[in-house]
């Protein structure tokens, strides 16, 4: 049986790159809506971000490529929901070529996207009274990896302006996204 993995993408705003511990914090997402399309037709999928699961450390991938490991660039210490935000931790590699490509490119300013790939567990669907759209919301998702990629899909996510403090409290949603 063929597991499908299916991916999120977020700007990356490189303000949070400390470039001695190679670290940035981000926020992989905010459950925005993302137009997706399956034998239905298209709905509108949004991530309910309590419901996510995951172990880590996390992979850090590039381009959500995972057919070497030299595609694995760093590695997610931590992830955490907190104000209706799945946020983390990265770790570039310092060995990996690519990662110190990135690195440098990080301190030169350069701007990227995340995205999380992931596995839904369990999933609500409903009709926008509004819209009449199908709307398809994941309700629990298991994070299987984050990938620093070119094109975002959910523009409210990204590498932070300021780390994250350890001592704030996770905030779980407590509705999921009209």
């Amino acid at each position: 049986m063929t597991v499908q993995i299916i991916t999120r993408r977020a700007p990356l705003r490189a303000t949070s790159w400390n470039a001695e511990t190679r670290t940035f914090d981000f926020d992989a997402s905010t459950g925005a809506p993302v137009e997706r399309w399956d034998a239905r037709g298209p709905y509108l999928e949004s991530l309910l971000v309590s419901g996510a699961r995951f172990q880590t450390p996390l992979p850090l991938l590039n381009e959500h490529r995972r057919d070497s490991v030299a595609d694995q660039i760093g590695q997610v210490g931590a992830l955490k929901v907190v104000g209706g935000k799945l946020t983390g931790q990265a770790t570039l590699s310092r060995n990996n070529s690519t990662a110190q490509l990135i690195g440098a490119e990080l301190s030169d300013g350069q701007t990227y996207s995340i995205s999380i790939g992931y596995r839904v567990l369990k999933w609500r669907e409903r009709t926008n009274a509004e819209t009449q759209k199908r709307e398809k919301i994941a309700t629990e998702f298991e994070v299987l990896e984050v990938s620093l990629v070119t094109l975002p899909a959910d523009r409210h996510a990204g590498i932070r302006s300021m780390t994250t403090e350890t001592t704030q409290a996770a905030t779980p949603e407590t509705s999921p996204p009209a």
